[in-house]
């Protein structure tokens, strides 16, 4: 990234293009690799500069999250997320597959490194106290509870590192050719309400 670019823009654009900076660091070196010192070489600009805007490691954590909840709530309204997973147990999957539809558009939109972040939820306190206070937002905990679905908090972890990690590996395999979009999205769902029903069944 140019140095002119970050340096001659605004606070909030700087910001952004940081957070960019940060997402192709996660995507090609992993999450380890996300240093103040790789980013401001990737960048080509101060530690310093870094520092002023994204303190620590977690609040890059917290921003890439937060810019991918935002887009899906922009995209589908906290109240169709929570009517899909209500439809999404009978034996129709369609509603979770527009559900699933508009995650996969939010992830070509935005990357699947916050997806990657998700799926971990303990990486940082900061990371995991900001999902824990996500009330109106895109989290399967909120979701299932909102919908009527109790499962105990074993079950609902195991449910959204599932959840997570497949849309994450079908993600990658329609967006390396190996199979189409709506394969992709219909298997995720498919397996999600599965595992929700079998879930539910054993109580």
């Amino acid at each position: 990234m140019n140095l002119e670019l970050i340096y001659g823009t605004s606070a909030e654009i700087r910001r952004n293009q940081l957070v960019q900076v940060a997402k192709e660091i996660i995507l090609n070196q992993g999450i380890e690799a996300l240093r103040h010192a790789s980013i401001a070489k990737k960048a080509g600009v101060t530690r310093a500069l870094i520092y002023r805007y994204f303190p620590t490691q977690s609040d890059f954590f917290v921003a890439i999250s937060e810019e991918f909840i935002s887009a899906l709530n922009q995209r589908l309204s906290v109240d169709a997320q929570i009517e899909a997973v209500r439809l999404s147990l009978g034996s129709n999957h369609a509603a979770a597959d527009r559900y699933f539809d508009v995650v996969f558009s939010v992830l070509e939109e935005k990357g699947p490194a916050s997806l990657m972040l998700l799926a971990e939820p303990d990486l940082s306190p900061k990371l995991s106290h900001f999902l824990g206070k996500l009330q109106k937002h895109q989290s399967y905990d909120w979701l299932l509870q909102s919908a009527g679905v109790n499962l105990s908090p074993i079950d609902t972890h195991v449910l959204i590192q599932v959840g997570n990690t497949t849309t994450l590996a079908l993600y990658k395999f329609y967006r390396a050719g190996e199979i189409s979009r709506n394969q992709a999205v219909s298997r995720v769902s498919h397996i999600i309400c599965e595992l929700i029903k079998a879930m539910l069944a054993k109580h």
